[in-house]
């Protein structure tokens, strides 16, 4: 949803009233005046995966994404090494918070890690694979000797295909989220780490929220961020 259509379905909700508003929006300040509004009215907003900033919501749930962002990195280097030449980090939009937080702790720790390598950064596409084809192929004069990618905002088969069709196949790809798509390409070999966390958690943090604000809890609610789990070929959930 674009900025005006989040901002729109915000308003339509504080005129008509809510038990509660869970989130997954960019971070924009319209999208925080709309936030601020809502909690201003008494109807509670949490938000999903991607926090907003500056606002008064009333919890985030979801990934650790600046553990997620170094995890990342960890892994680059633990396989790449001491080696030269050029990690693609690609995210779905450059207003989500959550990717910014993983890009931001992947770029410090993977400089510290292995500072031979250079990051080259694409951003949009918004996980769809045409788009996210389309601004990857305006990025690839300045894609050389690729050795890693960091897919923070999914289209990875996207990616992949577009990278192989110029000759391109980085030695490690880490992504984000074990969707359909990427549990494929994980047990084809084509993704070597999924950063995976467990949404049903996150939503159950998340219901538990709005029941302590509304007083239907007899203990406070506890609302931690979700730590990441490292799935690999070999350690894939069945469901």
């Amino acid at each position: 949803m674009e900025e005006q259509e989040v901002v729109g379905a915000l308003k339509r909700i504080l005129k008509r009233g809510s038990h509660g508003v869970c989130l997954k929006a960019r971070d924009t300040p319209k999208i925080r005046d709309a936030v601020n509004a809502l909690a201003s009215a008494k109807i509670p907003v949490i938000t999903l995966v991607t926090d907003i900033a500056g606002t008064n919501r009333l919890a985030y749930v979801g990934l650790d994404n600046a553990g997620a962002g170094r995890t990342a990195a960890y892994l680059v280097a633990q396989t790449v090494g001491n080696a030269s030449g050029t990690v693609l980090a690609t995210r779905s939009h450059e207003r989500f918070l959550g990717e910014e937080e993983r890009k931001s702790a992947f770029a410090e720790a993977l400089a510290n890690r292995c500072p031979k390598l250079r990051i080259v950064s694409v951003e949009g596409g918004g996980g769809v694979s045409f788009e996210t084809s389309k601004i990857l192929l305006k990025a690839m004069d300045s894609i050389l000797d690729l050795r890693a990618v960091y897919s923070m905002g999914g289209g990875n088969r996207s990616i992949l295909d577009t990278l192989e069709g110029h000759g391109l196949k980085p030695k490690v790809f880490v992504a984000h989220d074990l969707d359909q798509e990427n549990k494929r390409l994980l047990l084809e070999r084509r993704l070597d780490f999924v950063l995976h966390h467990d949404l049903k958690i996150d939503i159950g943090n998340a219901f538990n929220a709005f029941l302590a604000f509304h007083q239907l809890l007899a203990e406070p609610a506890s609302v931690s961020v979700s730590t990441v789990q490292v799935l690999t070929p070999e350690n894939v959930p069945e469901s």
